[in-house]
């Protein structure tokens, strides 16, 4: 299986932590898909330099090691992402959204009512694309 590890510095809202995006780096690396998470994490954290850092983790796909304003987050990279953003442009057009732009590990929309711009991550397509055909009653 191959992953996309981005390490960023980190910000805090009041409510959570997430990233701030002024500091990216980016690996691409693969694993045997009998792999463990944790096997996973160590190698994602050896590539963006912090093996043996102690953290937490904030959810699947996010890492924050202690004492430091930096965010480490996992995505699996599909094949099949070609297919997935282009449902999603679909059914985006459908609700007279507006696509507006694909990014390595995102794709962003406007409300077509109230001009609002939403991220939408690539691992969070599939479910998004579910829910649209729900709400559309597709």
């Amino acid at each position: 299986m191959t992953y996309t590890v981005e390490s960023t510095d980190a910000i805090h809202d009041g409510m959570q932590w997430s990233g701030n995006y002024s500091r990216v780096e980016r690996h691409e690396f693969t694993m045997p898909d009998a792999a463990t998470d944790r096997q996973v994490w160590r190698k994602a954290r050896e590539l963006v330099g912090l093996t043996g850092c102690r953290g937490r983790y904030l959810h699947d796909d996010a890492w924050m090691p202690y004492g430091a304003a930096t965010i480490i987050f996992i995505y699996v990279v599909r094949d099949n992402n070609a297919d997935l953003i282009a449902e999603a442009k679909r059914l985006i057009a459908l609700n007279h959204d507006e696509y507006m732009a694909t990014y390595e590990t995102f794709i962003t929309y406007k409300d077509g009512q109230d001009g609002r711009v939403y991220a939408l991550p690539l691992y969070d397509i599939p479910s998004f694309i579910e829910g649209m055909r729900i709400s559309l009653m597709l």
